[in-house]
């Protein structure tokens, strides 16, 4: 419509394509009013619009994306949120933990975020997971939590929605709605999050073209919805030594395309941490609006994607590179935003000693006891809803897996004795409440099948051995090994508490750097109390998925 166009002019130019068979789609760029034409096109329709007072031109769409084209919008779409622009001057970035795993991981991770220069938080409370075995996230536990992080951070909250009826959910706690690569054609979903009104973050699929995506983005821009980013995140190729290649041409080439902003996620692009700060270096460089990364406060005990997170110390370095390319380019990010943590949250989230993995990473599965008849004699019930059934049945099992391994009938299992060795302990250990230079027995052994041979698990234990009774070491010969069960028979009351609990990935022996192909591993550290006292901890590992074997017995 011409910059002068009266109101009237618009809302008759409007009836006339309703009555002309076209749906329309109104916007405004620059002070004037667009209106878009969605339908099928006929000349003598596109004709008598061009006659009509106050309209400047008609344009036909040459492109099928027609809502998300320059053809439509030749500026630049600036999608603002409370202060922040996104596509505008300045470089934003989202960082955050690919799963919320607990209060004070997600909450670690915030703050890490914030004092880094971040200026939104990531962080999945439902999770896509291509095994069904994986963490599939907290559910409405985690957006309570993010909606904690960002009262305590100020950081607005970006997180991913699965399911159209998920959306009023989530925009309840959510700032920003992300759709990911998996729901990218999930067009329920983009009706879904397109009539929320919600600023949506829109990820191309893996294995989608640049118009499949525009495409997408369409769905959500034809519910009068312009709020949408677009986030390049790698597609899959021939390419097996990185998770993703990253397209770096999608970023210009979207942005001549496209009004819409575009971002970047190296994370996903090469799932690997080693890569990210140099990929977004180049991601900023071809002109992207923004970032969004993984950060974690201890990337190795992350329950998904711990390979390609930042550490809080590597994000902070990501920062100021990516504000040196930002300055060449002429697109600095954000000021960095000060803001002193609470006091008892610090106190929360430091682990007190490095004698044992930090539980305080998993705060929500701390503290669960298991009792000796295979019922749950304490169980936080929200974290239990998280876990999948093969999950819950580890936290059932009896002393050792060989219960859990016989019930998914694959074969009867024994344990097996790697060897044991006397080791002094060189701190306090506060997992065994004992004190330095107390002596314990360090034992490995293995659980394999009777039938097979094939190792389902390994474990090792630290135990104390002045706490046991000395009639079970009097039957404890140079090559055996104390197992829960043994520490039952001598009649004690014993009880189960699991300190650690989750997925990590085996490999990294001799110093080596653990890679992605590197099998993941169901872990979990637990230490067992006799007669009121730790005398064992116990590590165990084993994989995270089975292949179900017929019975031999």
């Amino acid at each position: 419509m011409k910059a002068d166009a009266a109101q009237d002019d618009v809302e008759y130019a409007i009836a006339r394509s309703h009555s002309l068979g076209w749906a329309t789609h109104v916007s405004q760029d620059q002070g004037r009013v667009l209106i878009g034409l969605l339908g099928s096109v006929q000349g003598s329709h596109i004709n008598s619009l061009r006659g009509l007072r106050g309209v400047e031109r008609v344009i036909p769409a040459s492109r099928p994306f027609r809502l998300a084209s320059r053809e439509f919008k030749p500026t630049s779409t600036v999608v603002t949120l409370q202060g922040y622009q996104i596509g505008g001057d300045q470089l934003v970035v989202i960082a955050g933990p690919c799963a919320v795993e607990s209060r004070s991981q997600l909450l670690e991770a915030a703050w890490a975020v914030k004092e880094a220069g971040g200026h939104m938080l990531r962080g999945g409370a439902f999770k896509p997971r291509t095994s069904p075995y994986s963490f599939q996230g907290l559910g409405e536990q985690g957006l309570e939590i993010l909606a904690e992080a960002r009262e305590q951070t100020g950081l607005l909250v970006v997180t991913e929605v699965m399911a159209p009826e998920q959306v009023p959910l989530v925009s309840r706690y959510a700032d920003v709605l992300q759709v990911g690569a998996r729901n990218m054609q999930n067009y329920n979903l983009l009706h879904a999050v397109g009539a929320s009104g919600m600023p949506v973050l829109l990820k191309r699929g893996m294995m989608s073209t640049i118009e499949e995506l525009l495409m997408s983005a369409e769905y959500i821009l034809s519910h009068s919805n312009q709020r949408v980013i677009l986030a390049e995140r790698g597609i899959r190729t021939f390419e097996t030594y990185t998770r993703n290649s990253f397209d770096i041409n999608a970023i210009p080439l979207l942005k001549e395309l496209t009004h819409l902003p575009v971002i970047a996620d190296p994370s996903h692009a090469t799932g690997q941490a080693s890569l990210v700060t140099p990929v977004s270096r180049a991601a900023i460089a071809a002109g992207a609006d923004g970032l969004i990364l993984e950060v974690h406060p201890e990337p190795a005990r992350a329950l998904s994607d711990g390979y390609q997170s930042l550490t809080p110390a590597a994000f902070r370095v990501l920062m100021d590179e990516v504000a040196k390319v930002g300055a060449a380019v002429g697109r600095l990010p954000y000021p960095r935003q000060q803001a002193a943590r609470p006091a008892q949250a610090a106190l929360d989230l430091r682990p007190a000693s490095d004698d044992a993995r930090d539980d305080a990473i998993f705060a929500p599965l701390r503290e669960m006891l298991v009792a000796q008849d295979d019922r749950p004699a304490h169980l936080d019930e929200i974290s239990l809803r998280a876990l999948t059934p093969f999950q819950r049945a580890l936290l059932v099992a009896d002393g050792t897996v060989t219960r859990l391994i016989e019930s998914y009938k694959l074969e009867p299992v024994e344990v097996v004795a790697l060897g044991q060795s006397e080791e002094r302990i060189v701190a306090p250990h506060r997992w065994l409440a004992a004190e330095s230079g107390t002596v314990t027995l360090a034992q490995r052994a293995l659980l394999r099948g009777k039938h097979s041979g094939r190792v389902y698990a390994h474990s090792s234990s630290l135990i104390v051995p002045a706490r046991l009774p000395p009639r079970l070491l009097e039957q404890l010969g140079p090559s055996g090994a104390i197992t829960e069960p043994a520490l039952v028979s001598t009649m004690l009351e014993t009880r189960r508490e699991v300190l650690w609990y989750g997925l990590e990935r085996a490999g990294g022996d001799d110093g080596d750097a653990q890679q992605p192909s590197d099998p993941i591993m169901l872990s979990r550290t637990y230490r067992v109390i006799a007669g009121g006292c730790p005398v064992m901890l116990v590590s165990e590992q084993f994989p995270a998925t089975h292949d179900p074997q017929p019975r031999r017995d």
